[in-house]
């Protein structure tokens, strides 16, 4: 099957969302530091909730989330150290 037109949303879905605010809070206790988030208004583009659909992927690439948020930030964090930005 050609699949090399086609557009694909492509994130972890509902069963591995989570907010700016979780995410925030993760990163406190990962890094052992302390976040002072500031809470703006929002803007008129901001877009309250997103989660990628990723059913498209799922029935034609047959792929499928296979990495935990948790565990994604531990590897994004381990490859930003081992860069030397972090």
């Amino acid at each position: 099957m050609k699949v090399g037109d086609q557009v694909f949303n492509i994130g972890g879905g509902m069963a591995h969302s989570l907010s700016i605010l979780e995410l925030l809070a993760y990163l406190e206790q990962l890094l052992d530091i302390q976040l002072r988030p500031r809470h703006l208004p929002p803007r008129a583009s901001d877009q309250k909730i997103f989660v990628a659909n990723n059913a498209k992927a799922i029935h034609l690439l047959k792929w499928a989330p296979q990495t935990s948020a948790s565990k994604g930030i531990q590897q994004m964090v381990r490859w930003l150290r081992n860069e030397g930005v972090l």
